[in-house]
């Protein structure tokens, strides 16, 4: 397995913004993923390969010990933030993604959640920030636009060898691009606040996005 040079591995960002793929993708470039067993394997139709994740992230990660979770990758989701390790050695990937396409996408599984979605978002980053752990910033639509160059940009924040190729091939691009904005989904059932991209959780968070002809987007 790729060593992180001691770091445990946080990946973040809403539910529905991209976090169970960007979890495959260092799972196949090589990064030992921390999940439930069951969680490797397609949920349903909204997870086909599995959402990588663990069932009881509070419980389970208190449990680890810092050398159980070093050169690893766990998924910790913005509503469950304040489960990011802080006593250890730690580097973050936060996933972002359109409010209406995460709002959309939610609707379609029909999966609710009490938190406000840009204020969830706004306050993991405010922690992050606040605990000065080094953190990616990845777009949604710039993986499913450049995977490879997003797998190279991982590979430069991580200073770790990484399976480039493999890591494109886990986007799924026909599986992950079904939930863009739909309005006759969102309806008038969702609150206006919820369709705007928020100043405060999207604002300058200063992205590199890394582009690449390889990629060749469709």
């Amino acid at each position: 397995m790729v060593d992180l040079d001691g770091f445990s591995l946080i990946v973040t960002g809403f539910p529905r913004s991209g976090t169970s793929m960007m979890m495959r993708m260092l799972s196949l470039g090589g990064v030992e993923v921390i999940a439930d067993e069951q969680k490797l394997d397609p949920q349903h139709k909204h997870d086909p390969y599995g959402c990588h994740e663990l069932k009881n992230v509070g419980v389970e990660l208190q449990q680890l010990s810092e050398e159980e979770t070093a050169n690893k990758a766990v998924k910790i989701v913005c509503p469950y933030a304040t489960w990011i390790p802080i006593d250890r050695s730690v580097k973050a990937i936060f996933m972002l993604r359109d409010l209406n396409e995460i709002v959309s996408s939610l609707l379609a599984m029909k999966s609710i959640w009490d938190e406000d979605i840009a204020g969830s978002i706004a306050w993991t980053r405010g922690y992050l920030k606040h605990n000065e752990i080094p953190t990616l910033f990845v777009q949604y639509s710039e993986v499913m636009k450049y995977p490879k160059a997003t797998a190279i940009g991982m590979q430069d924040f991580l200073g770790a060898d990484l399976d480039i190729d493999a890591m494109a091939k886990a986007v799924d691009r026909d599986a992950r691009t079904k939930y863009k904005r739909d309005d006759t989904l969102l309806g008038h059932n969702v609150p206006d606040a919820l369709l705007r991209i928020d100043v405060e959780a999207y604002g300058d968070i200063g992205v590199q996005t890394y582009h690449s002809v390889e990629d060749n987007p469709e």
